[in-house]
């Protein structure tokens, strides 16, 4: 192995950065749906001004769905498979620096859908399975961690207010 490549495994992976891009290619993405609508409204349906001014919820409400789904989308294209079983924090390892990079894209994606009592709770179930956790036929979780990790049997619940963490550390492991 050459010593670039030595340095770069040394090194924990760059999750700030990361983020920021995954929020930025999800938000450009989310900006053209609201402008092509803005366009429609404007040169096909010549709405006066106070309307579109007054439809100003609108657009902030169809552009945070739009930008959380996104978001989930591009969170879940970026998920890394981590093995089962005991490893070391070590930044040489795969699994741990796969899984630094999950729990953020995880996290973030979850923290945009919302919590009580603003949040989107109601669909924490898709949202959990979409970023690959096992859930059986009526299953549903509050918060999950790390959801790629967790499997839960039919109609299992992790009732409100409950943080399911399927990992724990100790010392270096």
């Amino acid at each position: 192995m050459h010593r670039i490549e030595k340095e770069k495994l040394k090194r924990p992976p760059r999750l700030i950065g990361r983020l920021a891009a995954s929020i930025a290619i999800a938000g450009a993405i989310s900006l053209i749906p609201i402008m092509l609508a803005a366009y429609f409204m404007v040169n096909y349906l010549n709405l006066p001004l106070y309307v579109l001014i007054g439809l100003t919820p609108v657009y902030y409400i169809m552009t945070k769905w739009i930008f959380n789904l996104t978001f989930l989308v591009v969170a879940r294209l970026q998920l890394k498979p981590v093995e089962e079983g005991s490893h070391e924090v070590d930044m040489r390892n795969e699994n741990v620096r796969n899984w630094m990079i999950n729990v953020m894209l995880t996290n973030s994606a979850t923290s945009f859908m919302g919590t009580p009592p603003l949040g989107q709770t109601l669909f924490n179930r898709f949202v959990y399975k979409f970023l690959k956790c096992k859930m059986g036929p009526g299953a549903t979780a509050y918060r999950i961690s790390d959801p790629y990790l967790v499997e839960m049997g039919a109609s299992s619940v992790g009732g409100a207010g409950s943080f399911i963490i399927p990992h724990i550390s100790e010392g270096t492991n």
